[in-house]
């Protein structure tokens, strides 16, 4: 029951997107949140057979806000790998291997980043989740100006400015997180993180689906409308990516639990 209203709320989030229309791709959203929603209610009702921990996205919980950052910031940041092969090809003229090669900077950067800071100690998890995540957000406006005019160069500087900060922050992230888990919800908020993450990319696909079709995205658009798509699949987001800034906050300030160290003060 909850997995069909989680395939039911992404299905109908991208429904909005096939045929654009204010009042229809509304009521789809609108559907598509409420039953999103009506899930997370049936889960927190499943005591132990909860798939999610107690109080999951709730910002005013510190575990709760880590899901919500996570949730929104895979929401905002997949129309990245959604849309921009196909504008480094249409508009920038690069064959597709050489598209490959940008995208493959987002990864580049994450496992490099994630390498450098591994030995970082936990009094420094809230800096280093406060600045990958504020990085990974400022790569979504940087990618508006980039992968309409250019160049690939400066596309793949921004794709890896955006992996460095996930690769920054993820396991800093896991780590923290856990630590503010209830009693017992320690195995939920690890294995909720990379499951929201994946909400969040789903979700957030069909987002950029509707936002792009909206923008006049189709197989023989001109370069001018490619680029104004462009601009519209990173803007459109940036709501969902302040969101997600203002959840880490909320998670990063929090002082940490009795016996965990405590970096929330710097």
């Amino acid at each position: 029951e909850r997995l069909a209203l989680i395939a039911g709320g992404v299905g109908l989030i991208a429904a909005a997107g096939l045929d654009p229309a204010p009042l229809r791709s509304s009521l789809c959203l609108a559907g598509g949140a409420a039953a999103l929603w009506g899930a997370l209610r049936i889960d927190a009702r499943r005591g132990e057979g909860r798939l999610f921990p107690a109080r999951a996205f709730r910002p005013s919980d510190p575990a709760g806000a880590a899901l919500l950052m996570v949730l929104c910031m895979s929401f905002a940041l997949v129309s990245f790998n959604v849309f921009a092969p196909v504008m480094l090809m249409r508009l920038h003229g690069l064959p597709p291997m050489a598209a490959g090669y940008v995208m493959a900077a987002v990864p580049a950067g994450w496992s490099t980043t994630a390498v450098l800071a591994s030995s970082l100690p936990p009094r420094h998890d809230p800096r280093a989740i406060a600045i990958g995540m504020c990085l990974v957000a400022l790569s979504l406006p940087l990618l508006a100006l980039t992968v309409p005019s250019g160049p690939p160069a400066a596309v793949a500087l921004v794709a890896a400015m955006e992996g460095a900060g996930f690769g920054l922050c993820w396991t800093f992230l896991l780590r923290r997180a856990r630590a503010f888990a209830g009693p017992g919800d320690a195995p939920r908020v690890a294995a909720s993180i990379p499951t929201t993450q994946q909400l969040g990319f789903a979700s957030g696909a069909a987002f950029a689906g509707l936002a792009s079709n909206a923008a006049g995205f189709a197989a023989g658009a001109d370069a001018e409308t490619l680029r104004n798509v462009a601009r519209t699949v990173y803007l459109a987001p940036l709501p969902a990516a302040a969101l997600g800034l203002w959840a880490m906050s909320r998670f990063v300030r929090a002082p940490a639990p009795d016996g965990a160290p405590d970096g929330s003060r710097g």
